[in-house]
């Protein structure tokens, strides 16, 4: 769901939040600023095997 998108197709900043469970300012935020950026590693794929921390288990 791109709020740029419905932001053009007319729908309210309120009727985005309420589509997205973002807060209102967030959504205005997005929309006047862009997203923040991504987190470091991060490839926009959905793939976060590269964020994960690996788990040690002490014998």
């Amino acid at each position: 769901m791109n709020i740029n998108d419905l932001h053009k197709q007319g729908w309210t900043i309120l009727e985005i939040a309420e589509a997205t469970g973002w807060h209102r300012t967030t959504v205005s935020n997005y929309l006047k600023n862009g997203p923040p950026p991504a987190a470091p590693g991060d490839r926009g794929d959905g793939d976060d095997r590269a964020l994960a921390v690996p788990h040690h288990v002490d014998a």
